[in-house]
């Protein structure tokens, strides 16, 4: 897309109709920290966490095997939790087809997953569920998970009311205005964008917005992170070298072994729960019957058999003897062309409509950049991820059970309460993390 002119930037501000006019604060403008108009509607009560439960699979099992193709790499840690979050907001202020491919792509309604965004926002905001005591010193730290949201709009445009109000009432944010226009304005206003998603991932994603992602184009910079942290509920030992099965060739790689809990069987793979000491989070460890790309094609064309397994492996009681490899795995990925592959194009083109938002034609995304992490040690599990949606203008006692993660596999860091994947790692490869 080529890069419009001030001077169009000025004539689409021209061309709005009067909505939420964005006054400058003092400690919010050009990309600063605070926000600079904020709707008065009070945020959503929130549903029951059931009904999250199979509300993410159809899109984790649809963008999985896309993201992996176009990542090029052997391992992938992603978040469609995260992007569908970042998706939504842009969502509620889609119009027409874009807004009927975003549905197709995210897989509900737009205020259906607008609820959703605010179920999995509060329910993650409720861990830790448990607090530590006094006499409680020696177990490990709680559980914690956090879900934020932050809009930064272009200085000159006005938010359309009902747009503002949905971003407070589903994910309880406002907006903050930027100078795109201007290169020490896009500087300011990546750098507060960065410093948001550092903060709400306590320092696991830096530099989500790269140099040079904000354009004189940029109006409208939708960003989300989340962050997760769990001990285990019983530590994992040190198994040692363990050879693991990679597509490439057999290689050596260190293992920890330890009880898992909960079993899940199907003809595509079999899966066990590692659960945290709260057990308000879990990482779901699956191991293919039949290989990995067997196991994403049986997923994408049926997401139930995802949602069967989360269900099943939550709810179970079954002691698995668990032994699976270190886990260190950071990506970055542009899901633009991947979510368009989907069926997402109008979103991305001239076509595009999201007059919901700022009341006039000539803006589309363009670009989804996400970035994802995923530590797994003896003691517990940290995850994090950010995704940015950057808009701009266009023109009884049996034989015990055992899983050995020796063969390429997927882990899915979850919240037990609403079986959302927020995080998940496509692992290949373990010898060649990082």
């Amino acid at each position: 897309m080529n890069a419009p002119s001030r001077r169009a930037l000025l004539s689409l501000a021209a061309a709005l109709p009067a909505g939420a006019a964005l006054a400058s604060c003092d400690d919010a403008g050009s990309g600063g920290g605070g926000e600079d108009a904020r709707s008065e509607v009070t945020p959503l009560e929130p549903g029951p966490v059931s009904q999250a439960h199979g509300a993410l699979s159809p899109f984790t099992a649809a963008l999985l095997p896309a993201a992996l193709e176009a990542a090029g790499t052997a391992n992938l840690v992603c978040s469609p939790t995260s992007a569908l979050v970042a998706l939504t907001m842009a969502g509620l202020g889609a119009q027409g087809t874009t807004r009927s491919q975003m549905e197709e792509v995210l897989g509900a309604p737009m205020d259906q997953l607008a609820e959703l965004s605010t179920i999995l926002r509060t329910s993650l905001a409720a861990i830790p569920t448990q607090e530590r005591s006094g006499e409680e010193e020696d177990l490990p730290d709680p559980d914690s998970a956090s879900l934020a949201s932050g809009v930064w709009l272009a200085e000159g445009l006005d938010v359309r009311r009902p747009y503002l109000d949905d971003l407070a009432r589903y994910l309880d944010a406002g907006i903050r205005t930027a100078d795109f226009a201007q290169e020490e304005g896009r500087e300011a206003a990546r750098e507060a964008m960065n410093a948001f998603v550092s903060e709400a991932t306590e320092g696991m994603i830096e530099d989500l917005v790269p140099e040079g992602a904000l354009t004189e184009a940029t109006v409208l910079a939708l960003v989300n992170a989340l962050h997760l942290r769990g001990a285990w509920h019983a530590p994992l030992t040190d198994a040692g070298p363990v050879t693991f099965h990679a597509e490439g060739g057999d290689v050596p790689v260190p293992m920890l072994a330890g009880k898992a809990s909960g079993w899940y069987e199907d003809t595509y793979a079999q899966a066990t729960l590692l659960p945290t000491a709260d057990r308000d989070l879990g990482l779901v460890l699956v191991r293919p019957s039949a290989g990995l790309p067997a196991l994403l094609q049986a997923w994408t064309e049926d997401p139930t058999i995802l949602t069967a397994l989360l269900v099943e492996v939550v709810a179970g009681a079954d002691t698995v003897a668990l032994t699976m490899p270190v886990l260190d795995l950071d990506s970055r990925l542009s899901l633009g062309d991947v979510l368009a592959g989907l069926g997402m194009t109008d979103a991305f083109g001239d076509a595009a409509d999201f007059t919901g938002i700022v009341g006039a034609g000539g803006i589309a995304l363009s670009q989804v950049l996400q970035k994802a992490t995923m530590v797994v040690d003896e003691k517990g599990m940290e995850a994090a991820a950010a995704t940015a949606a950057l808009v701009e203008v266009t023109s009884a006692q049996i034989d015990p059970l055992t899983l050995t993660l020796d063969v390429p596999y997927v882990a899915l860091a979850i919240s037990t309460a609403t079986l959302a994947p927020l995080v998940v790692a496509l692992v290949a490869d373990p010898a060649g993390q990082g």
